[in-house]
C-alpha cells in the first residue's frame, strides 16, 4: 500500500493559519518592545541635552531658561522623543519573530522556514511535513512566552531622565546676563512657603516671650511652692514640682543650641571673637547681638546694591556656621533659605522679607530654648535647696515672690551653707563637752 500523503495546508491566501497567527503576534510584541527600547533612548538623550542647556544658564541667562521651561517646549521635545521611537520601530519583522519562536521551541529554524525568504528554499518534498509539525508546535506556543514585552528597564531609565531633568529645574541655579548665579523660581517659592509655615507655627508658640507657656507655668508653681508659709506644705509641693521640672529639663536639653561646642582648626570661623560673643550671649539666654547681625543683614539685602547683598551674602554665612556648630538646626535651614535667595541677581523683596522675618523668630526660639534650659537647672537647683533646708527643718529665706530664680538659688544656699556651719558647730561643742 501507498503511505498516505500528508494532510495538505491551508493555502496563505486563506485564513492564516496557527503559525502565521503566532509568528504575526510575535512581532508585534517585538515590536512594543523595541518602541520602548527606542522611547527609553530618546529620553535619556533628550534630558542629557535638557541638562547641559541648564548648567549653561549658570553662566548666560538669556531666556534660555524660560524658554526651556516653558511647557510648549517640554510637549515638542516629548513629541521629538515619540516621533523617534515611533518612526524607527519595526513592527512586521516576521524573520526576527520565526527566530524567536525557533530559539523558544529549540526546534532548528522550524518556523523560519514558514517565512516568506525561506520558504523557496524548502525542498518541495519536505515542505508538507515542515508545515504541519509547524502547526502543531504553534498550538504549544505563546506570544508572550516568546517576545515578552519587559516594560521595566525602559521605564527605569526614563524616569531616571525625567527625575534628572526636574532636579535641573528646581536646583540647578540657573545664571543671569552678567554671569552671576540666580534662583529659579520653582525653589523660591518653596523656600517663601516653608518661611510662612514656620512663622504661623513660631509665632503661636510665642518664641519672643522669655520662656515658653509650659516652663514659664512649672518656674510659677515652684515659686508659689517656695511661698507657703508651712514647712511641711512645701516638702509636699516640692514633691509634686519636681517630676515636671525634670521632664521639662530633659526637653530642653534636646532642643536647646549646644553653646558649649567649640572647635578649632580648620573648622574654626574667621570671626572668632564675633560668634564666641554670640555663644556666650546665648548660653544666658539672650541673643541682642545676633538680632542686630540678622537685622544687617536683612536691610543690606533689601538694599538693591551689589555690593551690599555680597556683605549680606558673606554675612548670612557666618551666621549659619554659627547656628551649624551650635547645634541650631532649624536657624541654620533658615539662613540657607536666605542664602539661596540672596544668590540671585534681583532677590525677591516680599521673599526676603518673609525669610529674614522667619530667620528672627528662628533665632529667637533658639534664645527660648536655651533659656528655658537655663532656668530649669537653676530651679532644680532651688528646689534641692528647699527641701534640703526643710529637711533640716530650717525656715526658708524671705524671697520677693517677684525675684528671679537665682536670688532664690542665691537666698537658699546661703541658708543652707548656713545651717550646715550651725551644724559642724554644735558637733564640736558636744565632742569638746
Amino acid at each position: 500500500m501507498r503511505p498516505e500523503p500528508p494532510p495538505a495546508v491551508a493555502p496563505r491566501g486563506n485564513a492564516p493559519a496557527a503559525v502565521d497567527r503566532l509568528l504575526a503576534r510575535i512581532a508585534r510584541r517585538q515590536g512594543l518592545a523595541h518602541l520602548f527600547r527606542r522611547g527609553a533612548d530618546a529620553a535619556v538623550a533628550l534630558a542629557a541635552a535638557l541638562l547641559v542647556a541648564l548648567a549653561a544658564t549658570r553662566l548666560w541667562w538669556h531666556d534660555a531658561a524660560a524658554v526651556l521651561a516653558h511647557p510648549a517646549t517640554l510637549g515638542a521635545l516629548a513629541g521629538v522623543a515619540f516621533a523617534y521611537a515611533l518612526l524607527g520601530t519595526r513592527w512586521r519583522d516576521h524573520l526576527a519573530a520565526a527566530r524567536a519562536a525557533d530559539a523558544h521551541a529549540r526546534s532548528e529554524d522550524l518556523f523560519l522556514a514558514r517565512t516568506a525568504a525561506s520558504v523557496s528554499r524548502v525542498q518541495p518534498g519536505l515542505a508538507p511535513l515542515l508545515e504541519r509539525e509547524a502547526e502543531e508546535r504553534a498550538g504549544t506556543l505563546t506570544a508572550a512566552e516568546v517576545a515578552p514585552v519587559a516594560l521595566g528597564r525602559p521605564l527605569a531609565r526614563a524616569g531616571v531622565a525625567a527625575a534628572a531633568v526636574a532636579f535641573g529645574f528646581l536646583f540647578l541655579p540657573f545664571g543671569t546676563q552678567d554671569g552671576s548665579p540666580t534662583t529659579p523660581a520653582p525653589a523660591v517659592a518653596r523656600a517663601a512657603a516653608r518661611a510662612r509655615e514656620r512663622i504661623e507655627t513660631l509665632t503661636k508658640k510665642e518664641v519672643q516671650a522669655p520662656h515658653s507657656p509650659e516652663v514659664s507655668v512649672a518656674l510659677a508653681e515652684l515659686q508659689r511652692a517656695v511661698q507657703l508659709p508651712e514647712r511641711q506644705e512645701v516638702r509636699a509641693e516640692l514633691r509634686k514640682v519636681e517630676p515636671r521640672l525634670a521632664e521639662l529639663w530633659q526637653k530642653a536639653k534636646r532642643e536647646a543650641p549646644n553653646t558649649n561646642r567649640t572647635r578649632t582648626g580648620a573648622g574654626t570661623p574667621r570671626d572668632a571673637g564675633k560668634q564666641e560673643a554670640w555663644r556666650s550671649e546665648l548660653a544666658a539666654g539672650k541673643a541682642d547681638a545676633l538680632r542686630r547681625e540678622l537685622q544687617e543683614i536683612r536691610d543690606k539685602a533689601a538694599s538693591g546694591d551689589r555690593e551690599q547683598t555680597d556683605e549680606a551674602r558673606e554675612r548670612a554665612r557666618e551666621v549659619r556656621a554659627f547656628a551649624q556648630r551650635t547645634g541650631a538646626t532649624e536657624l541654620a535651614a533658615a539662613m540657607a533659605d536666605l542664602l539661596q535667595q540672596l544668590g540671585g541677581d534681583t532677590p525677591d523683596a516680599e521673599t526676603l522679607a518673609a525669610l529674614g522675618e522667619r530667620a528672627e523668630l528662628e533665632l529667637e526660639a533658639a534664645r527660648q530654648a536655651a533659656a528655658d534650659l537655663a532656668a530649669l537647672e537653676s530651679a532644680l537647683r532651688t528646689e534641692q535647696l528647699a527641701e534640703a533646708l526643710a529637711a533640716l527643718d530650717a525656715d526658708l529665706p524671705q524671697v520677693d515672690a517677684a525675684a528671679a530664680l537665682a536670688e532664690y538659688e542665691a537666698a537658699y544656699g546661703a541658708k543652707l551653707a548656713e545651717e550646715l556651719e550651725g551644724l559642724e558647730a554644735c558637733e564640736d561643742c558636744e565632742g569638746g563637752g
